[in-house]
């Protein structure tokens, strides 16, 4: 009987997916975990970090490629 993979969150470890700095000095992080949450961080050159969080991989990415555009 084949057997069905499962994930769950406790198993699947939190990555840094892509960092980029933009225009504006703000440093980007999107970081995540595999099929479950994933979250922008924008860190300011005066130190105010900002963090977004999305439900899944593919609606942060897309937001975070709008940031790359930018670049």
């Amino acid at each position: 009987m084949a057997r069905k993979h499962t994930y769950h969150r406790e198993n699947c470890d939190c990555f840094i997916r892509e960092v980029i700095v933009d225009v504006y000095g703000r440093t980007i992080v999107l970081g995540g975990q595999y099929a479950f949450e994933y979250s922008i961080t924008v860190i300011s050159i005066t130190g105010r970090i900002v963090v977004t969080n999305f439900k899944n991989g593919k609606e942060a990415r897309k937001e975070f490629y709008k940031y790359k555009r930018k670049k």
